[in-house]
């Protein structure tokens, strides 16, 4: 499952492709979708909320101590994750925003 939530994220991002390779965005090399580490690196992660935030709809993402929580107040999405690291919360609710976007 991870390595498809790192697919959505990827495409979400707009990076490029390859064949089933990625561009990562961090040093422009095309890589399997299981390299780019949405899920443990803040320099991954963060302009994948900094995108978040900017899209339609009034969205905020709050993150604090072991949770996140992203919810737009015109489109009628709300997550929390929490209970775990504060990275592996801010991951799942991501995930899961990006999910919703894409249904």
């Amino acid at each position: 499952m991870t390595t498809e939530n790192k697919k959505l994220i990827a495409e979400f991002m707009e990076l490029s492709r390859q064949l089933h390779l990625y561009e990562h965005p961090l040093t422009g090399e095309y890589v399997d979708p299981e390299s780019l580490n949405y899920d443990t690196d803040w320099n991954m992660l963060m302009p994948v909320v900094e995108k978040i935030e900017g899209c339609r709809g009034a969205v905020s993402v709050y993150i604090y101590k072991d949770s996140c929580q992203i919810e737009t107040r015109l489109e009628g999405f709300k997550t929390i994750k929490g209970g775990k690291t504060k990275i592996e919360a801010t991951y799942e609710a991501v995930v899961e925003f990006v999910k919703w976007r894409n249904s």
